[in-house]
């Protein structure tokens, strides 16, 4: 016997609609990456400051003197 026509063959609506999101999000993130690639391109000063702070960032953590370094160079 033949399904209801109402029913949808394959995927439920819930699955359809997660892959339909899904999809629109990464077309979206897409779209915001090139746009902020071309935004750089076109004035690179426009995120010196994000480019500074994410510099900031991801400097290594400055190196501590070891204890009694600094009097056994001072006899």
């Amino acid at each position: 016997m033949a399904p209801p026509a109402s029913k949808r063959s394959g995927y439920s609506r819930r699955a359809q609609f997660s892959s339909f999101i899904s999809h629109t999000a990464g077309v979206v993130g897409v779209v915001i990456g090139l746009v902020l690639i071309v935004i750089s391109a076109v004035n690179p000063s426009s995120f010196q400051s994000l480019r500074a702070i994410a510099a900031d960032a991801t400097d290594p953590a400055p190196k501590r003197p070891q204890r009694g370094a600094a009097s056994a160079t001072t006899c």
